[in-house]
């Protein structure tokens, strides 16, 4: 009895140390060198707070070295007005959901979308439902309209993110 038990600590002390060996188990801290200067070329900007902005937008030939901010999704106020509302540029097709292309059926679902400056959709919230759940004909209208390119909504010539609503129209007549 007294081997058997050798034999499995042995065994399980050898898988122990295989463990180890493939996965490592260290406890190496990171290094990090200390750098005093940087030498980076003319045309490179580092960020300062807000200034930096100004400066790459004035001067084209400026590369930043942080990337501009990328809008939060579901973050624009609502209530933002324009005097040119967005356009659409871009549409991605309906996928009608396999249950509902041999029905007949006609409708609209509302939408709220937001979109940015640069014409990208944000959020799509539904704000009149026609057939909601899962797999059904909101969900394949949200997630086209997601795809969808727009030019931004005007304020003064200058593009603004915004919200604004739109009707979309599911109709069976579409498929056949």
């Amino acid at each position: 009895m007294s081997t058997k038990k050798t034999n499995v600590s042995k065994f399980f002390i050898i898988v122990l140390i295989s463990f180890f060996l493939l996965f490592g188990c260290s406890n190496k801290k990171k290094k990090f060198i200390k750098v005093d200067k940087i030498d980076l070329p003319e045309n490179y900007a580092v960020p300062v707070g807000n200034e930096i902005e100004e400066v790459v937008k004035s001067n084209p030939d400026i590369i930043p070295l942080v990337p501009p901010k990328r809008p939060i999704i579901g973050k624009t106020p609502k209530t933002v007005q324009y005097d040119i509302p967005p356009k659409v540029i871009e549409k991605a097709p309906i996928e009608y959901p396999i249950y509902f292309k041999n029905r007949n059926f006609k409708g609209v679902v509302i939408l709220e979308v937001e979109v940015f400056k640069n014409g990208r959709v944000g959020e799509v919230n539904v704000k009149k439902s026609f057939s909601p759940g899962p797999g059904h004909l909101d969900e394949a209208a949200l997630k086209s309209v997601r795809q969808w390119k727009y030019s931004p909504a005007l304020v003064n010539g200058e593009p603004i993110d915004c919200w604004f609503e739109i009707p979309i129209e599911l109709n069976s007549e579409f498929e056949k």
